[in-house]
């Protein structure tokens, strides 16, 4: 799966929740409606696992591998 792939899902699947979202940087990043963002790193080249990072503004991050 790619990062466009997953963009759009999330686009379609939480348009409530996702306002838009950006690849940069080798990262998805969603922005979120609470003024936060979810970042999402593909891991592994069979792309099977990611690594999701929460921030918000001036906050510190949250990491979660799954």
């Amino acid at each position: 799966m790619s990062y466009s792939e997953l963009a759009k899902i999330a686009e379609d699947e939480f348009f409530d929740v996702v306002l838009y979202s950006q690849i940069i940087a080798g990262k998805l990043r969603l922005h979120i409606v609470d003024g936060s963002y979810l970042d999402v790193w593909l891991l592994c080249k069979d792309q099977r696992k990611v690594c999701i990072s929460l921030g918000k503004a001036n906050d510190r991050r949250q990491r979660l591998q799954i």
